[in-house]
């Protein structure tokens, strides 16, 4: 089953932490849209998204199994 979403589909919502994949990484990081407008909004994995590179789909995190 694939859960990746297509960030040209369908942003998280504003901090959501998700997974983030991009052209050669997948990180753990949060959606920040900047102006609300999506012209200029960012995935943040708290340092600088743009050294893994443009990010292209997003996943929400999976439910943390019962110890």
């Amino acid at each position: 089953m694939n859960d990746w979403i297509s960030v040209k589909d369908k942003l998280p919502e504003a901090g959501e932490i998700v997974l983030i994949a991009t052209s050669d990484w997948v990180i753990l990081g949060k959606y920040k849209p900047r102006w609300g407008d999506g012209s200029d909004d960012i995935f943040s994995d708290d340092g600088d998204c743009g050294l893994y590179g443009q990010p292209s789909h997003w996943m929400p995190l999976p439910i943390s199994p019962k110890a």
